[in-house]
C-alpha cells in the first residue's frame, strides 16, 4: 500500500501512546495546524505520488482537499465534509485498504463495460450498414446492449467484492480497540 503517516493536532503525549500501540513502522506528525497538514500532504504527493488522507473534522478539510483522495472519518453519516471524496465510519477504518482495492477494480470493470459496449455497438452498426439487419431487429437489439453492460457490471462487481471480502477475512488486520487514528495517510494509492 505504501507509507502510512499519522498527522494530528494533538500533543506529543498522544504521539508516544500511539507509537507504543503501533510501533515505529508508521510516521507520526503531531501538534500540526490545518495548514501544516495541508503542506505535509502536498510535500508527500510531490515526493511520493498520490496521497489518500483520512480525517475527522473540518480542520482536516485543507489536507483532504489537497490529497488526491480525501476520506472523512465519522461515526454519523450526517456530518458535513465538503472537501471529502468518501466517508467511512471510524470503527471501520481498517477497511480503507479494501475500499482502495475495490476502487481500483471498479475502474477496471468500467473499462471492461466500455469495451463490451464498443464491440457490441460497432458490430451492430457494421451489420446494419451492410444491410443484414432490419431496423426492427436493430431496435430490439439496441436495449440489449445496455442490459448486457449492466449485467456484466453487476456480476463483476459482485464477484470482485466477494473475492476481496474473502481475502480480507483471511488477512484481517488486528483491531486497534477504541483508538481513533485520525489524519492517516496512505501513500501511492494508485500504484
Amino acid at each position: 500500500m505504501g507509507e502510512v503517516h499519522v498527522a494530528s493536532g494533538d500533543s506529543n503525549k498522544d504521539k508516544l501512546r500511539l507509537q507504543a500501540l503501533l510501533g515505529n513502522t508508521w510516521n507520526f506528525h503531531f501538534q500540526l495546524k490545518p495548514n501544516q497538514k495541508q503542506e505535509l500532504v502536498l510535500n508527500l504527493q510531490e515526493k511520493n505520488g498520490p496521497v489518500c488522507f483520512a480525517g475527522d473534522g473540518l480542520n482536516d478539510g485543507p489536507a483532504m482537499n489537497a490529497a488526491l483522495v480525501g476520506v472523512a472519518v465519522t461515526n454519523t453519516m450526517n456530518g458535513f465534509f465538503p472537501a471529502c471524496d468518501a466517508m467511512m465510519q471510524g470503527e471501520r477504518m481498517h477497511e480503507l485498504p479494501l475500499a482502495i482495492q475495490l476502487s481500483r477494480k471498479t475502474k477496471k470493470i468500467i473499462k471492461e463495460c466500455f469495451s463490451i459496449s464498443l464491440v457490441y455497438n460497432s458490430s451492430g452498426i457494421a451489420i446494419a450498414a451492410a444491410g443484414f439487419m432490419s431496423p426492427v431487429v436493430a431496435a430490439i437489439l439496441m436495449p440489449l446492449s445496455s442490459i448486457t453492460v449492466v449485467a456484466w457490471a453487476m456480476g463483476r462487481t459482485w464477484w470482485e467484492f466477494r473475492q476481496a471480502n474473502q481475502q480480507q477475512q483471511t488477512c484481517r488486520p488486528a483491531q486497534l480497540g477504541q483508538e481513533n487514528l485520525l489524519g492517516t495517510f496512505y501513500h501511492n494509492v494508485y500504484n
